[in-house]
């Protein structure tokens, strides 16, 4: 419900800062019964590029500093194989590009 009012349009700071909890939020459910944790973690990346690419945006170096530590949490957590793989299935759908050095 906070997405209906925390938009990229209208309060890209807070928009940005919900979507990294959101990313929090989808690795908090991978291992329940009837999960699927490959997509969590695709929704979870997807929540957490989001979120640096709007804290880039708005120049807030501190949030996108903790958003790209996120990134890279997640990458070790998921290994770099299923996140390499995660990775270029987001590239089809977002033309995110190669992976960045720094996720290396």
């Amino acid at each position: 419900e906070a997405l209906q009012f925390r938009r990229p349009d209208t309060a890209p700071l807070d928009y940005a800062m919900t979507q990294g909890n959101l990313g929090y939020l989808h690795l908090a459910f991978i291992g329940l019964p009837g999960e699927d944790e490959k997509g969590r973690y695709k929704q979870s990346l997807v929540c957490v590029l989001t979120a640096l690419v709007i804290f880039s945006q708005v120049g807030h170096a501190p949030f996108a500093q903790q958003a790209a530590g996120q990134l890279r949490g997640l990458r070790e957590r998921m290994g770099a194989a299923m996140f390499g793989s995660i990775w270029k299935e987001l590239d089809k759908e977002m033309n995110l590009g190669d992976l960045p050095d720094w996720l290396k």
